[in-house]
């Protein structure tokens, strides 16, 4: 009944709020990465929806789970959540659902804890990373979107090089190894900014890891593109396309993205002769911004249309899907709310 399912929502809180604290070893209201890890290994083994999780995939599920607490409540990335924060979010109220819910319950489909997303999320990076060198380069990750429903309409499918580039740049290392040996690296170039030679030296090994997306950083993706409209991500995608680091998107930010599109569009025979400036321009009446000819992350928070134009911007198959979208059935299950 409604009245039950509020009482162990409510007793799943308090519950919660009581083990959050326990894991806050220096009680100071915040949990590192691995104190919410912690905790998520510590609640799993309680929650009817997870009993056919095995000890095999246990790890990995509380590294997915644990991500998403991180995507939205570590803005700053900080590598640190609030617990005030983590109470009050839709992310923890997710995570409980499992507490009460039956494992076959079709409801949980869509929701980013349960077990059948964990394992559909972590078959979807295997299946990307055809070298299995547990990492991801930048030609497996733009397979990432290729749809074979429409693949006999739709030739050149995935995400934009110039996305791909921009997501490498921004967000490709995010694992606890992959940051020390980030930060290990920007220290080093710090001591050496005396000699050219070193530093130069520095910068392409940085580069060159970089060239890798590892499964942290994959995760965030695709938290990010799954719900592209949740405040984190919006975030997480104008860094991308804020190229100059102003803080605002003009008509060149635009036009670099579109370019990478075009590209790809008029390279299929198939595809009539597209105006990419009346795109542009389409994509400035959809945000309206503030201040004409130049979109800023409030812009995209209050526009509501954000999901689109990261599609047209980055993705060549949902580019081709707005230019289809009379044509095409509704599809309520795209833009899922995970």
């Amino acid at each position: 009944s409604t009245f039950m399912e509020f009482v162990v929502r409510h007793v799943a809180l308090t519950q919660s709020r009581i083990n959050l604290g326990c894991h806050d070893a220096d009680a100071d209201g915040w949990l590192r990465e691995e104190e919410l890890e912690a905790f998520v290994g510590r609640s799993v083994t309680t929650m009817g929806a997870l009993q056919s999780l095995t000890d095999g995939f246990i790890d990995q599920y509380c590294r997915i789970a644990t991500r998403r607490f991180m995507f939205h409540h570590d803005p700053q990335r900080r590598g640190r959540a609030r617990i005030s924060a983590l109470l009050a979010g839709d992310a923890l109220a997710d995570f409980n659902e499992l507490h009460a819910a039956r494992e076959d319950d079709p409801t949980l489909a869509k929701n980013w804890f349960s077990l059948v997303s964990a394992q559909r999320v972590y078959k979807s990076f295997l299946d990307l990373d055809l070298d299995m060198n547990s990492t991801l380069s930048r030609d497996e990750l733009k397979r990432y979107t290729f749809d074979m429903r429409i693949a006999d309409q739709c030739s050149n499918q995935g995400l934009t090089d110039v996305f791909v580039d921009r997501l490498y740049e921004e967000h490709s290392l995010k694992g606890p190894e992959s940051l020390r040996a980030a930060k290990a690296t920007a220290a080093r170039v710090n001591t050496t900014a005396a000699d050219p030679f070193i530093a130069r030296s520095l910068e392409r090994q940085r580069k060159q890891v970089a060239r890798e997306m590892d499964f942290h950083a994959f995760l965030d993706f695709v938290l990010a593109w799954s719900n592209k409209n949740h405040p984190a991500s919006l975030a997480y995608f104008f860094r991308i396309l804020d190229i100059n680091k102003t803080g605002v998107l003009t008509n060149m930010e635009i036009w670099v993205f579109l370019k990478a599109v075009h590209k790809t569009w008029i390279a299929d025979p198939e595809n009539y002769d597209l105006n990419m400036l009346d795109v542009r321009d389409e994509i400035f009446d959809m945000v309206k911004p503030a201040v004409v000819g130049h979109i800023t992350l409030d812009d995209l928070q209050r526009c509501g249309c954000a999901h689109t134009v990261f599609e047209i911007l980055c993705d060549h198959t949902g580019f081709w899907r707005y230019d289809n979208r009379e044509s095409l059935p509704h599809d309520g299950d795209e833009e899922e709310e995970e």
